[in-house]
């Protein structure tokens, strides 16, 4: 019997497992497909504080972007600030199960788990190799199987507030001087599309929406000039908080426990940061620690952005494009300036909903249906927290 079976090798997986098995505990890693990072789901998209807190290599950089720009439906632009770093996803996965190995977690390739029966002191876990089925034992088992599976909510976990729909592509194609996030109808009511440079002729593209993204993907690469390098990865997303991560000796991380940006759907870093909090709560004996840990690092910008979420799948085109254009001017850069961070997006959030003067402008120059709910939008976060990290 282990004294851990972590279910999926992604970041939150293999973190959990290299934590517990540094520590000393008997740990045992297991990933469905052949190889951890196969297949790739996501645009690998960090910020500073991710580099440096887990001491990720330059090798694995595929691309530095000194800024961002979003583009409003009849293309304005409005710069953010600050460098992010586009990684080698597939690449982040194998050294992070590579570092779990390493500190002695046994890893499991081609061993996909099909379900988790709990006992009074150990939890057992059905997993099916290429040889057949076995079951598998241990004293607590982390659910890191990322947001397709259905394993969490069939272990009597639940499910985030709601489910987004994404795909993704690489192709061979002039690049974008830098990063763009693309709003608007065509491509997706309420979220938006992605066009990411990777290097001197390829890039990532791809697209995030409440409903289907089919019809946006299709407007997103009609006409596009080179090819696609690869399948069309088709995923969900989750979107909000989830009610119960922790059931008895079960505990679910990263994307199956809707630990994912609600701004724009990024999950690396909340994945490792949530996994630090899971081993620390493990290694204590007090599992119970782990849920209220991760809510106070996370969940009021999980809840604050679910709320921004909601505004934007209320405005039109139009309203999009006001917005947009007031967030270039002098206030708004300056609040972006000061405020802005990477990975946690309630400081910036609370700052605009509280800005002296912006409120008015907003109400000033934007009267549609929309644009009011953006003003109720903003009293709510007004109510929300401050939060401590």
């Amino acid at each position: 019997m282990y004294d851990l079976l972590v279910v999926g090798a992604g970041p939150a997986g293999s973190r959990t497992a290299a934590l517990m098995a540094a520590a000393g505990h008997s740990v045992a890693l297991l990933e469905e497909h052949a190889a951890a990072g196969e297949p790739v789901h996501c645009t690998g998209i960090v910020g500073e504080d991710c580099m440096q807190r887990y001491a990720l290599p330059p090798a694995l950089v595929r691309k530095l972007l000194p800024h961002f720009e979003v583009i409003a439906p009849d293309g304005t632009v409005c710069p953010l600030p600050g460098s992010v770093y586009v990684l080698d996803r597939a690449g982040l996965d194998r050294l992070l199960a590579e570092r779990a190995r390493h500190a002695g977690a046994e890893l499991h390739t081609g061993c996909r788990a099909l379900q988790v029966q709990e006992r009074a002191d150990r939890v057992s876990v059905e997993v099916r190799r290429a040889d057949g089925v076995e079951w598998l034992e241990a004293r607590h088992v982390v659910l890191a199987c990322g947001a397709m599976s259905t394993l969490p909510r069939r272990s009597g976990l639940a499910e985030p507030e709601a489910w987004y729909r994404s795909v993704q592509s690489e192709w061979e194609t002039p690049p974008p001087t830098t990063a763009r996030v693309l709003l608007g109808s065509a491509f997706s009511q309420g979220a938006f599309a992605w066009t990411v440079p990777l290097g001197p002729t390829s890039i990532k593209m791809g697209l995030l929406s409440p409903t289907s993204v089919r019809q946006g993907y299709h407007r997103l690469t009609d006409g596009l000039p080179g090819r696609p390098l690869g399948r069309a990865e088709w995923r969900r997303m989750p979107m909000g908080l989830v009610s119960r991560s922790v059931r008895g000796r079960v505990a679910a991380v990263g994307d199956a426990a809707g630990q994912v940006k609600t701004t724009t759907g990024g999950g690396i870093y909340y994945a490792l940061r949530c996994a630090d909090l899971l081993a620390q709560a493990l290694l204590a004996g007090r599992l119970d620690r782990y849920e209220p840990s991760w809510r106070e690092l996370v969940g009021r910008d999980l809840h604050s952005g679910r709320l921004a979420r909601r505004l934007l799948e209320r405005l039109d085109d139009a309203e999009m494009n006001r917005l947009v254009r007031l967030c270039r001017r002098d206030e708004v850069q300056g609040l972006l300036a000061n405020h802005w961070h990477f990975d946690f997006h309630q400081g910036i959030l609370r700052a605009l909903a509280t800005a002296p003067g912006l409120r008015r402008l907003a109400a000033e120059t934007c009267t549609t249906h929309g644009f009011q709910h953006l003003l109720k939008v903003t009293d709510r976060l007004r109510l929300v927290p401050g939060l401590r990290r």
